[in-house]
């Protein structure tokens, strides 16, 4: 037997079927899907990982072996799903599976449910959108920021998600006299985990899509709200006006009765020109109704 290493497994072409399973005393190494498995001599099939032993047997299941049936247990992932046909419901399962990088649950009826977040899937968002403030249907209008005040909207973001660029679109009046605007990504305390760089003096024109890259790319390190926000400080000069949703609707819904809170957007601090510091800057939370600007982020 050679030693040294790595040694090289290819993949078998599918689960070894119970047929199969007729070891004595032994067991069988095997790769499917780029991961390890141990066969034994009962012919369970149980997942290596680089801790050990995984606590889930993997168990013949239906479609002839081309899912995973789990029986219990903690998978720790990521789990990758190659693209596929969409298969049919299996009886008492769930299955997943993936149709041009976005996953899928069948149920046992055999309807299908994406699992992506409607307000990215479902609105024809942004190319390469990873969030939105609005969906990109609903912009009715535009607004117009406060020079120096940081203007924030609500987005939500899954844990582990990068975030390299902000972007937004302008409507039909530019910036005059520019002095200070960048873009940032706020966590759910109002701290600055992200921004872009200062463009000073740099033409914000009318009617054009943005999407400057952050200085220090940014993983979401909880899954839920976040903020993106916009910054543009005039000198003597005029405010760019900002695609934003249709205003009167969200009005009623975040003043009236009962509303759930926080507002899910408007003015933060003002009094600003240069971007603060990841990981520490702190800006005041909205206490202003107004309108939330449409902004997006990407990967």
């Amino acid at each position: 037997m050679g030693t040294g290493g790595p040694l090289n497994l290819g993949d078998i072409q599918a689960v070894p079927l119970p047929a199969q399973q007729h070891l004595q005393g032994g067991g069988q190494l095997f790769s499917y899907g780029g991961q390890l498995y141990w066969l034994d001599s009962s012919g369970t099939v149980w997942a290596l990982t680089a801790g050990g032993v995984s606590a889930v047997a993997w168990s013949q299941g239906g479609g002839d072996g081309r899912y995973l049936p789990l029986t219990g247990g903690t998978v720790t992932g990521p789990l990758d799903i190659a693209d596929q046909a969409g298969p049919s419901g299996a009886s008492g399962k769930t299955v997943l599976y993936s149709a041009s990088g976005t996953p899928y649950a069948v149920d046992p009826t055999g309807a299908r449910r994406s699992m992506i977040s409607p307000s990215v899937e479902q609105s024809s968002p942004s190319a390469g959108a990873v969030c939105e403030t609005s969906h990109r249907y609903t912009i009715a209008g535009t607004t117009a920021p406060a020079s120096g005040t940081l203007t924030i909207s609500s987005v939500s973001i899954a844990a582990g998600q990068p975030i390299r660029s902000i972007g937004w679109c302008t409507g039909s009046t530019a910036a005059v006299n520019p002095a200070h605007w960048w873009a940032a990504l706020l966590d759910n305390t109002y701290t600055q985990q992200a921004h872009t760089a200062d463009q000073l003096t740099a033409p914000m024109s009318a009617s054009t899509w943005f999407l400057p890259p952050v200085v220090t790319p940014y993983t979401a390190s909880y899954t839920g709200t976040y903020y993106l926000g916009l910054m543009v400080a005039t000198s003597a000069g005029t405010q760019p006006t900002v695609l934003a949703p249709s205003f009167a609707p969200i009005i009623q819904m975040i003043t009236g009765t009962n509303n759930p809170g926080p507002l899910i957007g408007g003015p933060s601090s003002a009094g600003l020109t240069t971007p603060g510091t990841d990981g520490s800057t702190a800006y005041s939370a909205p206490t202003t109704v107004a309108p939330a600007l449409y902004m997006y982020a990407t990967a």
